[in-house]
């Protein structure tokens, strides 16, 4: 009786001349299950569990305030919420985002999109097949919604449909449970011709795997989630979105990255990659990449959003990606970033390949790469009055570009990185994995003078390999951590089930240095299984490794003392293989007595 009347129409079928199976339907979507059989009497399906299967949404977990915000207010936020429900958010098909106390189970909470509505009576039919519906993968930061001099800090939370439709939502989760003013924005049942369904897992910030990037403070000192636009949207074009979660009205910026041509036509952003420059808790610029294989860079930095937002580089892609047919490689993750060491400017890092259509699945023939590419734009800090403090671009380099890749000197600006033909077989602990090494004839790039590069690339060595998650930094180093794979297909994809798929997927790990693309000077993995890190025995450093069990994970715990070279786990079979750490510089410890 609460809904209004359009919605409630939605549960009600033609014909139908009261609204008492609409009211039934509404509650077996709440978990009632006694008309559950689906005969006359029990019209309804039967289920298996009144929680829906989770395929595609990732767990998130929210605990104590994590933002490690040094702003106005924070402290206390963060003080009077340490002892808050800790909670696990994940999206359903049962057409709910679902809220768990991470202390006992318990269900604390569960949103329905708006947009989703229409397609929950699909779930009581019982000749219902599988649908997704709440397929993304939710994320939190804290927010100020309050003024300069009155702060009002809230934890909010960030979810897409994924698969299950156009659009993404933003909920109120500052105290766990508590329905009150729940909503701050709901984009899933909009019309809006730019908003198309959005894939990808969140952008943690490295150090902080509770905080996610997207959702930050921008120079017009207003906070916001910044995402992509998605895929299959009705205009089709890459659009970066910045949904406001403070100052007045929860309004969308966007900055389209193409309006016209190709780029503009069957594609979509991807993952945005935000980056904070002068460090003083705002994002300056974005990058991003397409479905057409673009890395587009966006300029933020300014106070004033009218007129200096827009795409960087004079609305060039950074760089496009294409494999040795001059194919465009798709980019659906998120790049990641590091400061070029030998001549300043930004390394963005970045995987090609996707995986969402079922065609997408089963592809075992298309080559995939790994890319990092020198942004050289140098910054200051602007003097100008109204912007007194903000960066500034004063070199804006015109963009890399990549011909048909058919012999090495066509690569132009970048230098190719390779594995040996030959792998070497695990051995030990390390006995279900394979692993490739770098050729020992590669060396660095240079990135000024006569002959410079501007980056470097690493073709995927499996056929369908491809990298969907963003490459992160191992041990906080400046060595790229790459989680590729081929993705498992066939079986049943139209209805639950807990059959295997007909081609299991496989995981691949690859350790590389972002500045030159060489593989890491200390040694990080145990080829003989030992628990030791011997550069000489396991054959100097390997840079990839990969499971020989069809659909396992890499192994990255491990259950081996290297102290005292005894087992710590309790079976045999639970030991598993490690990797190192990185070494940590020696700490000087000094002391002034003041008196």
């Amino acid at each position: 009786d609460s809904l209004h009347a359009d919605q409630q129409a939605l549960f009600k079928k033609s014909g139908e001349t009261d609204n008492t199976l609409a009211k039934n339907r509404i509650n077996f979507i709440r978990g009632e299950r006694s008309l559950e059989g689906g005969t006359s009497a029990k019209p309804f399906r039967t289920r298996g569990s009144r929680h829906g299967d989770v395929v595609n949404s990732a767990l998130w977990y929210v605990g104590a305030p994590a933002g490690g915000f040094d702003l106005l207010g924070y402290s206390a936020f963060a003080t009077a919420k340490k002892s808050r429900t800790p909670m696990l958010y994940v999206g359903a098909n049962d057409g709910m985002l679902h809220g768990f106390s991470a202390t006992d189970g318990t269900e604390k909470i569960a949103y329905i999109p708006q947009g989703l509505l229409k397609k929950l009576p699909a779930l009581t039919e019982p000749g219902y097949t599988h649908q997704y519906y709440v397929d993304g993968s939710p994320f939190t930061g804290d927010v100020d919604t309050g003024s300069s001099t009155t702060p009002a800090w809230k934890t909010m939370l960030a979810g897409s449909l994924g698969a299950g439709g156009k659009g993404y939502f933003v909920l109120d989760v500052t105290n766990p449970g508590d329905a009150t003013n729940l909503v701050i924005a709901d984009q899933t049942s909009s019309t809006d011709a730019d908003i198309g369904h959005i894939f990808g897992p969140p952008v943690p910030a490295e150090f902080n795997p509770q905080r996610s990037l997207q959702i930050a403070k921008m120079n017009n000192d207003r906070w916001a989630l910044i995402t992509g636009n998605g895929y299959n949207s009705t205009n089709g074009r890459p659009v970066l979105l910045i949904q406001y979660l403070s100052g007045t009205g929860a309004s969308l910026e966007k900055i389209t990255a193409a309006s016209t041509g190709a780029n503009a036509t069957d594609n979509g952003l991807s993952t945005p990659r935000p980056v904070d420059l002068n460090g003083d808790g705002t994002v300056d610029v974005i990058y991003a990449g397409d479905l057409k294989g673009n890395m587009w860079k966006f300029d933020v930095s300014n106070k004033v959003p009218t007129g200096n937002w827009g795409v960087a580089l004079g609305g060039n892609p950074l760089y496009i990606a294409k494999d040795s047919t001059d194919t465009r490689q798709p980019i659906t993750s998120a790049p990641n970033v590091r400061t070029n060491k030998s001549v300043g400017g930004m390394m963005v890092a970045f995987g090609t390949g996707r995986n969402v259509t079922d065609g997408d699945r089963s592809d075992r023939t298309s080559v995939q790469t790994v890319y990092a590419v020198l942004d050289e734009t140098k910054y200051t800090l602007d003097s100008d009055v109204a912007n007194k403090g903000k960066v500034k671009a004063v070199t804006s380099p015109a963009p890399t570009t990549v011909s048909s890749r058919t012999s090495p000197t066509a690569h132009g600006d970048l230098v190719p990185r390779t594995f040996n033909a030959t792998n070497i077989n695990g051995e030990g602990r390390s006995s279900d994995e394979v692993f490739w090494n770098m050729s020992d004839t590669q060396v660095e790039l240079k990135y000024a003078g006569t002959g410079k590069k501007r980056g470097w690339y690493l073709d995927l060595p499996v056929g369908g390999e491809r990298i969907l998650t963003m490459p992160t930094f191992y041990d906080g180093s400046n060595v790229l951590d790459i989680t590729s794979e081929v993705p498992a297909s066939g079986g049943n994809t139209t209805e639950e089930s807990c059959s295997p798929p007909a081609m299991e997927g496989k995981q691949y790990q690859t350790l590389m240095g972002i500045e030159f693309g060489l593989r890491p000077t200390v040694q990080l993995l145990d080829t003989n299984g030992d628990g030791l890190f011997n550069a000489a025995v396991d054959e100097d450093n390997k840079t990839n490794r990969h499971t020989t069990d069809p659909g396992k994970a890499i192994k990255v715990n491990g259950g081996f003392n290297k102290v005292t070279g005894k087992e710590t786990c309790t079976n045999a079979g639970d030991c598993k293989a490690e990797t190192n750490e990185m070494p940590k510089p020696p700490l000087t410890i000094n002391w002034r007595q003041l008196q």
